[in-house]
């Protein structure tokens, strides 16, 4: 879907949280993103997770710049996270709105739970539509963990 190509995405050795790379992304204002890994063979990376369990997921982010926020009402820019073959509503994770730290790692993470048991695989999706400015972050150690909740 072209409304949601609109952007690049570079494994860059720039700026790293942890190892040697990561992956640096720019969004232009009015843009969006879909971005799901494949192997060199086409396929989907898959990761198992269980109905029965809870699961932690995020990642590490260095936002550079997200611009003017937009008019009040307007959805702020923001990455989520979904997995497929089920399409949860998912939560912002994070969305870049006036508070979030400029040109520092973030941690950011949401408690999620799977409908079903089975194979999965993540698709991360960026929202800058309504922003009239680029959205530009780098993205690190991308995780997802079984947790344990207190009651």
């Amino acid at each position: 879907d072209a409304a949601w190509s609109n952007f690049t995405l570079t494994v860059t050795s720039d700026l790293s949280f942890d190892g040697e790379s990561s992956a640096y992304i720019e969004i232009p204002a009015g843009g969006n993103m879909i971005v799901e890994q494949v192997s060199t063979g086409g396929d989907f990376v898959t990761f198992p997770a269980s109905a029965s369990k809870t699961y932690e997921i995020g990642s590490w982010i260095y936002l550079e710049t997200v611009g003017t926020m937009p008019v009040s009402g307007l959805l702020q820019p923001d990455l989520r996270f979904y997995w497929k073959p089920e399409f949860p509503n998912s939560g912002s994770n994070p969305e870049f709105n006036s508070d979030f730290p400029t040109n520092e790692w973030v941690y950011n993470s949401n408690y999620v739970t799977f409908d079903a048991t089975g194979d999965f695989h993540l698709e991360m999706r960026g929202f800058n539509e309504s922003n009239p400015e680029d959205l530009k972050f780098y993205m690190d150690n991308i995780f997802l963990y079984e947790v344990e909740l207190r009651p």
